[in-house]
């Protein structure tokens, strides 16, 4: 442990503003320096702050004293940060999609909220953070996964089961490369017979050099994926109702299975 340090603590400490992002530094660096002071140090910082690092509207806000470091802290985030609403922040994680972001800023957005919704529900008890973050994450990682605007990928992270957040996020961004990139197997072909589906669900049929559309949709994946992950596939014959009519034909699909309990 060492002794309080003037400049050491000008160079580390932030002065407020009145923009909150600064007082979220500020609250940070307390933590990180008050934990490697002396008990004396701890006293010191605590009057450093009060009398320096303060706006004139923070100081009205605080108490002139405090006995510790921890109680500074926890008054710092009860008065001067806004206190979001748990049920707001809940409700915009369940109901977030990606639409026009690239997957790298959706996938901020919603590590976002993830943190905002486990920090305002702990309120400054890191017992309580151990035990939210977990089951918040897991929500969280669902929340990511749904929102997806691809459904190729959302199929693909839903059977991996990924423990964190950060992992999905960085797979989602793998995938999206690859799907992105040309691939050799561009038309999926789901029959041995004279029909096929290319990759926008229209069925065609081969007969004498014209082709029929049924203008029915199917959700399709590339043959390289379904190599790939292993994709179990079953051979069906199945019936399609367009607007250019019915239509049977052999195919193959796959199930997603989802095990509860």
């Amino acid at each position: 442990m060492e002794s309080f340090n003037y400049r050491t603590a000008v160079a580390l400490l932030p002065v407020m503003n009145g923009d909150e992002n600064v007082t979220k530094s500020l609250i940070d660096a307390i933590e990180l320096y008050s934990s490697s002071l002396t008990k004396e140090g701890k006293e010191m910082l605590i009057k450093f702050i009060l009398k320096t690092r303060l706006h004139e509207n923070a100081k009205l806000r605080m108490s002139t004293l405090y006995d510790s470091c921890d109680s500074l802290i926890r008054d710092m985030r009860h008065h001067l940060l806004t206190k979001k609403s748990n049920t707001a922040i809940h409700k915009e994680l369940s109901s977030i999609s990606q639409n026009g972001l690239t997957v790298d800023k959706y996938g901020s957005k919603v590590e976002q909220l993830f943190v905002d919704l486990t920090v305002t529900q702990a309120d400054g008890d890191q017992n309580a953070y151990k035990i939210l973050r977990p089951q918040n994450e897991k929500n969280a990682i669902k929340s990511f996964i749904d929102g997806l605007r691809n459904r190729e990928i959302r199929t693909i992270l839903s059977a991996r089961n990924y423990d964190t957040l950060k992992d999905t996020i960085r797979a989602a961004q793998d995938e999206e490369l690859s799907y992105n990139r040309p691939h050799s197997h561009d038309m999926a072909y789901v029959g041995y017979q004279d029909y096929s589906y290319n990759n926008r669900g229209n069925h065609r049929r081969f007969n004498n050099g014209r082709s029929n559309h049924s203008g029915a949709s199917l959700s399709v994946l590339k043959y390289n994926t379904v190599a790939r992950w292993n994709i179990p596939i079953q051979k069906e014959c199945i019936s399609i109702n367009g607007i250019g009519g019915k239509v049977q034909t052999m195919g193959y699909v796959f199930i997603t299975l989802t095990i509860n309990g």
